[in-house]
């Protein structure tokens, strides 16, 4: 009986075991399958990150290369303006040395241009108001009519 009993607990701890085992190896191939996914799912992430680093290497390039077309521009047309800059002056010293011989020669009657103001003209019908007749009643009060008159010439004032 005994022999029988450890049997019995012998086959009952392998069957134990084998239900152990059988979980163990489920876990394991689980394990295996995510560990599989995940490798795929790197790939692909590495792939995408390398994808954009190259598009952003790329399109740093691109902007380094607008962004020094754009400065030898800025420096072309700096000496430009720096050139124009001294022909103007090199034309005022011009102008002023001729005109100071001028005025040596005429003794100093020659009139600057730009000196002579301009006069502007207005003419004399422009604010002409076109004002109302008065009514008869008021022609007879004079007060009221220099009234109307002063209200009349502010509300022109103000337009």
């Amino acid at each position: 009986m005994r022999e029988n009993g450890k049997e019995e607990k012998v086959k009952h701890e392998m069957d134990e075991i084998k239900t152990i085992n059988f979980e163990l190896e489920h876990s394991v191939a689980k394990l295996i399958f995510e560990n599989e996914r995940l490798h795929k799912e790197i790939k692909h992430l590495k792939k995408i990150y390398k994808d954009q680093f190259d598009s952003t290497k790329k399109t740093c390039a691109l902007s380094k290369e607008h962004d020094d077309s754009l400065i030898a521009q800025l420096n072309s047309k700096s000496m430009k303006n720096t050139d124009l800059k001294r022909q103007i002056q090199d034309k005022v010293f011009v102008i002023t040395l001729l005109k100071n011989d001028l005025r040596k020669l005429r003794g100093k009657e020659v009139e600057n241009a730009s000196q002579i103001p301009i006069a502007t003209t207005v003419a004399s019908g422009i604010f002409k108001l076109d004002l109302d007749p008065l009514a008869p009643r008021l022609l007879q009060n004079k007060e009221a009519h220099i009234y109307y008159l002063q209200h009349t010439q502010e509300e022109a004032d103000i337009l």
